[in-house]
């Protein structure tokens, strides 16, 4: 990731732009609020309500399935945005999964079962500390790929469908873990900061 002062320079042709809209993060990650105030953007954060339980069996690939994802979050916060006021704004939103390579797994695969459970193919966000502890303990010492997705919609949400004027984007990115001891992972369990904030 580029440093503050490369991503400000890389932005400043669009900040007079940003400047004249509420941009929002339609998340209460602490991470994704971390990387907009880095790189100087004044922003809301309202979390999305979206429930996150799309059937991952019918996405070709771990990318669709964020974009999907990420779109239905951004959507979620645009319609009660636009519910308001109807005003102009840029709406963010995203999503993460870490996708098993190791093991002779090799890519998406066809069936999952109970999501974020260890053996699966495809992990999200933990549900409590237990979880995340048991994820880590599942990803020490493997290859992994993480794929983010995010949604962009600016203007209020019936011209922002209307007119197309969403932007979607994923990365992928090779995770390598080296083999975390149990000791290692109470560590750093109490922050979660190799699963939830990725």
């Amino acid at each position: 990731m580029p440093g503050r002062n490369q991503s400000i320079a890389m932005l400043e042709p669009l900040l007079e732009v940003l400047s004249t809209q509420r941009i929002i993060l339609a998340s209460g990650s602490p991470r994704r609020s971390e990387i907009l105030q880095k790189i100087g953007l004044k922003f809301d954060v309202i979390p999305s309500l979206f429930e996150e339980n799309l059937d991952k069996s019918v996405f070709n690939h771990p990318s669709d399935y964020v974009l999907e994802n990420s779109k239905q979050k951004t959507l979620e916060v645009a319609r009660r945005i636009d519910a308001k006021d109807g005003k102009k704004h840029l709406i963010i939103g995203a999503d993460t999964v870490v996708v098993s390579i190791s093991d002779g797994c090799k890519g998406w695969g066809l069936s999952y079962g109970r999501r974020g459970v260890l053996n699966e193919k495809i992990l999200e966000k933990p549900s409590d500390k237990d979880h995340a502890f048991e994820m880590l303990k599942s990803l020490s010492g493997k290859d992994h790929q993480v794929f983010s997705g995010v949604t962009l919609v600016q203007g209020n949400l019936s011209k922002a469908i209307e007119d197309s004027n969403m932007i979607q984007f994923y990365e992928e990115t090779l995770v390598s873990f080296g083999d975390l001891t149990d000791d290692v992972i109470c560590g750093t369990k109490q922050d979660h900061i190799l699963v939830v904030n990725i």
